[in-house]
């Protein structure tokens, strides 16, 4: 192989980095901003650690919003929660349900519970899916952290500038394969990665959320109460939230 011919394969390859990179920014992007979009769903962005190592910082939690009281809901032990815990929106898992209805909530980092009970006027609705680490620009620009914010936005910009190099097709190290050509497509093929937020978690992590359960939770299933599940009787929205 000549160095010419090297060159054209180490440009290649990395337009292809590029094309995929920028297709799972843009693809988690897309399922974040969409999702507070659908009805009776809502969005938030984890802002803390203590729900690692479930949540991240920079996650964002879709959660199926409260229903109205006309529309008899549950919440069960173990359901990662957003509610309204006075200085804002916090996103932790029930514990515990107590015998007056109320829930006892903790972030899975934390050692201790919650002080105060969380009532389901509180409840803005129950976790079922987590897209990865989309909001971290988001939490960046309220923290005023210009230089990650500013990092952010130039790494976009490579990649998807270095996913030009992909589009000459006599850089193509394939380019004689029979299944190449003829094909107009030929420089997308492989470039665009199978994405499910569902699925997806950072690190190789499972998010896979069953209703208002998140699965392999160390918490999940822990029922010490006379009873396992409290009534949620009125919608509240929340925006960003912190899990704190």
């Amino acid at each position: 192989m000549d160095r010419d011919e090297r060159r054209r394969r180490v440009k290649f390859a990395l337009g292809l980095t590029g094309i995929f990179l920028a297709t799972v920014e843009l693809t988690l992007g897309v399922f974040a901003a969409t999702a507070s979009l659908v009805p009776g769903w809502g969005a938030t962005v984890v802002a803390s650690g203590s729900m690692e190592p479930a949540l991240r910082r920079g996650d964002v939690v879709v959660y199926h919003d409260a229903p109205a009281a006309s529309e008899a809901n549950t919440i069960e032990t173990g359901a990662v929660i957003v509610f309204d815990s006075g200085t804002g929106s916090t996103i932790h898992r029930v514990v515990r349900v107590n015998r007056d209805g109320t829930a006892t909530t903790r972030g899975d980092a934390n050692r201790s519970a919650d002080s105060t009970p969380v009532s389901s006027e509180m409840i803005a609705g129950d976790g079922f899916m987590v897209i990865p680490w989309i909001g971290l620009p988001n939490l960046w620009y309220l923290e005023n952290d210009l230089p990650l914010l500013i990092g952010f936005i130039l790494a976009s910009i490579v990649m998807l500038q270095s996913s030009t190099l992909a589009r000459d097709e006599r850089d193509d190290p394939w380019r004689d394969s029979p299944t190449r050509q003829g094909s107009p497509g030929w420089w997308l093929v492989g470039s665009i990665p199978s994405l499910s937020p569902s699925l997806l978690g950072a690190d190789g992590r499972s998010v896979l959320l069953e209703r208002g359960r998140l699965c392999g939770s160390p918490n999940a299933g822990n029922r010490t109460a006379s009873t396992d599940r409290i009534e949620v009787t009125r919608t509240r929205q929340a925006g960003p939230s912190c899990a704190s």
